[in-house]
Parts: structure tokens; sequence; C-alpha cells
């Protein structure tokens, strides 16, 4: 019996190759590596392309667009809320703030205060009085820096929402010394590990940097096709002696003149006229039939990187039969939706602390608001729940659970009715007071007084009728 041996089998096939060195999908053989962007690549690829715009400006837009609708029932702090929103364009600084957070990767909104000191001292909020809010500054990342750079110091209270992150910062070519962090709103970029967290300066990570790749490919593949389009079809004339011709600047003229007839006469309606010793042929490309599914490929690979829908991207209808991509955009609502609950509402909370004591004199503890809603109905959906909503109110009514002033009020803050103002909700009121205590009215077809009712409402038997002849 001969000794037992060994053999060592392994995970490559040397018939097939697979598993060896030329297996591109082989471990060692695939390697996934960043490349870092400057914000100069980023601006340029921002301003130039429209796809790089749309990745950046859609998200933002989407979520500020909607504003919020305020549970307050006085109606006069609404309003004034909403006159002070408008003269320091609340919603466009941070519409403007998110964008540039999608773009370098950070902004913020920086608060222009009178009375609560320098730009350097923390902010007392106990100091901000109604209208101390002058003014609120978009910033991005490369505007404000952390005074000190890569050596800045940073918050390291664990018991502060700032904790890690820098204390002060500065602005770029700006006449001041430097912002403490208390008076400045941070909109970080996509979160990081720490360490490259470090590398953008406690900002974030760029959500346009991470798409460079699939917009230049894309961009790359509607150039490539755009560049096949003007050759698509090429006349090409033959003419004899060409090369004897164009030796001198006499024949050069002579061939540039000849074609330039030839060209004049071309049309959809005219024919080419050329000499029979001539040759005219008409060359086809036939690559560019069919590339319409090529370019959606590369357009649908954005639109999946990006997280915005097809339709949205590109503005363009859902193909399909019974296709109305309804429920794509839903989806990407309900996304943006999420993004505004988790991420924009603490810093919308955040600003409040300052604006509500700035806007109307109060703490923002005790008023209550949500976002409005994404969903645009159209006017028969918007009158089927007009509709419901009122028989909804008149059930209630007729139960007694609330009264008409009520519905007025509703009417009021809805908005639902240009006519429906505080004075016509006042006079509402004030003639429900009134005629509290009347008895109720009679149902139809009874007259008025043919029942007569005790101080209490209750109607009092007529004696002349017998109960049982009712």
């Amino acid at each position: 019996m001969s000794a037992a041996s060994y053999t060592i089998d392994g995970l490559e096939n040397l018939a097939t190759g697979q598993g060896g060195a030329k297996d591109s999908r082989a471990h060692g053989n695939r390697h996934f590596s960043f490349t870092p962007r400057t914000p100069i690549e980023l601006e340029q690829l921002y301003r130039s392309n429209w796809l790089a715009s749309q990745v950046v400006d859609i998200p933002a837009f989407e979520m500020t667009r909607a504003r919020r609708e305020f549970q307050i029932e006085d109606g006069g702090k609404t309003k004034e809320i909403a006159a002070v929103s408008k003269r320091l364009m609340y919603w466009e600084k941070v519409s403007e703030a998110l964008q540039w957070s999608r773009l370098y990767g950070g902004g913020a909104l920086l608060l222009g205060l009178d009375n609560t000191g320098e730009l350097d001292e923390p902010l007392d909020l106990r100091r901000v009085k109604e209208g101390s809010l002058k003014f609120i500054h978009s910033l991005d990342s490369r505007t404000l820096v952390p005074n000190g750079g890569f050596d800045t110091q940073l918050v390291f209270d664990p018991t502060s929402p700032q904790f890690m992150q820098p204390e002060y910062y500065s602005i770029a070519s700006a006449r001041m010394d430097f912002v403490h962090h208390s008076r400045i709103v941070r909109f970080p970029g996509m979160p990081l590990p720490w360490l490259e967290m470090q590398r953008t300066l406690w900002w974030g990570g760029s959500y346009l940097e991470r798409m460079f790749e699939p917009i230049a490919d894309a961009e790359q593949v509607i150039g490539g096709i755009a560049q096949l389009v003007t050759e698509a079809s090429v006349d090409v004339i033959g003419i004899p002696g060409l090369l004897q011709m164009v030796s001198t600047p006499e024949g050069e003229e002579r061939v540039r003149k000849r074609m330039s007839i030839s060209d004049t006469l071309k049309s959809l309606y005219n024919s080419i006229i050329h000499d029979t010793k001539e040759e005219y042929t008409q060359k086809q490309n036939a690559l560019v039939q069919g590339m319409s599914p090529l370019i959606e490929t590369y357009l649908v690979t954005v639109a999946a990187a990006s997280g915005i829908p097809v339709t949205r991207l590109l503005g363009t209808s859902a193909k399909g039969l019974s296709a109305t991509g309804e429920g794509d955009l839903r989806n990407f609502y309900d996304m943006i939706d999420a993004q505004r609950q988790n991420y924009l509402r603490t810093r919308i909370d955040r600003l409040d602390q300052v604006f509500m004591r700035s806007a109307i004199g109060e703490a923002p503890d005790e008023i209550e608001w949500e976002f409005g809603s994404l969903w645009q109905m159209d006017d028969a959906q918007a009158a089927e729940i007009d509709n419901k909503r009122a028989n909804t109110a008149k059930i209630y009514v007729d139960m007694g659970a609330i009264d008409e002033v009520i519905v007025g009020k509703q009417l009021l803050e809805d908005g639902t009715y240009v006519g429906v103002d505080e004075d016509y909700v006042n006079d509402l009121e004030s003639d429900f007071e009134e005629h509290k205590d009347d008895p109720p009215p009679m149902p139809p077809g009874i007259p008025a007084n043919s029942q007569k009712h005790d101080p209490a409402g209750n109607v009092i038997p007529d004696p002349k009728v017998d109960p049982e002849d009712e």
C-alpha cells in the first residue's frame, strides 16, 4: 500500500479562468476608491450641469415649499409670524442653507441680533426681545469656517447639543473676529466617520460629491450621442483631380465655392447638381438610431443614486399603460417628509428659539406646528374634502358637540373664504351669545306659533289637544 498523499484544491478554475487573476470579480481584483472633489470642482459641476443642479436643488426646495401650519387659537399671532417670516425671508434662507449642505457638505444660518452682545459672545436667550432679530444670513461651509481650522477649539461638554463641534467660527473676508456657535444654526452635510468629519472641518460630506461619477457618466453618454447626431448624415462628393486643385490657393477657393453652391442648392425640395465626372454619395450613421434607451438607462441611474424619481428629476410623465407615476412621487414625498421630521425640524426648532421671541415676544415652547402637506390636490379632490368637512361640522353642530362659532374660527384659520375674517367671526360670536337662550327653531312645515315653550325651552302641552288624538 502506498503512503497517503494530500492535494490542495483552490477556488480557481484553470479551464475557465474563474477565480483567477483575470476574473474581475475575484477577491483582490475589485477595488472601490473615493476621489475627494474640491469645492471649485463641485461649484463648476453645479453651475454647468443641469442634472447636478437638480440633485442639489430639488430636495431643498421640496423640504421647504409647503412651509408649516400652526395650531394657534389667536389668529393675530399667526399673521404676525407670517409677516415677520416674509420680511426676514425665513424659508428662503432655510432652503439656501439646505442647498449649501447638499452642495458643499455644510451650510449655516447666521442670526443678526440687536442688544444681545457681540457676535463672539454666547447668546443669552433671555436678552432676545420682540424685534431683536434683524437679519438671517445663509452661509456655506467655504465661507463659515471653524476658527483656527483643524486646530479649532471644540465643545467638550457632553451635555451640550454642540458636543465635539467647533465653538467659534470665522467668516471669510469679513471684518470681524469670530462668531460664537450659539449665534449660528448649522446644517451639516452627509454623516461621515469621525476622521472624515475632521477632514471636512466637522461639517460633513457633500451629497453632490457622491453623485459626481454617475452624473459624469450620463453627461459623457449624452455628449457623445450629441456628437454622433452632427454626423448622422454626411455628404461625400468625389471630385476628379481634387488633390491637384487644392495645391494652389486659387484651387482651394474654387473647391470652397463649389461646396458652398452645393450646400446652398441642397434642401428638402431641391436636388444636388454635380458634374458627371463627380461622384456623390451620402453616409448614414446607423449608431444614432436606438440611442434613446441608452440615454434613459444612464438617467435612471442618476435618479436612483439621488433618490429622486425620474418623473420629478427630468420633469417627464410616467410611461406605460395606466402609469401615472403617482406611486413613485408618493414614495419620494414620504422620503422628503422623513427628512423634514428627522433633519430639518431640529434646525427649525433651534432657529425658532430666537425667531419666535423676536416675532411675537414669546418662547416657542407652547407653540405647536406641523409641516404643510407636500401633496397638492386638484380642484375635484379639494372640493370633495371640503364637502366632507362641511358635513362633519354640521353633524357635530346638530349633536351639540360644537357651535357655529367654532366652525367659523376653523374657517378663518383655514382661510377657506375671503369674507371670513376676524370681524366676521367676532360678529358671529356676539350674535351667538345674544341668542343662545332663544328656544330652538321649529321643524320645517310647522308654524312658529303652533307651540309654546317655557323659559327653559321645553314645549308646553296644549290642554285643548288630547294626546291620544295626536
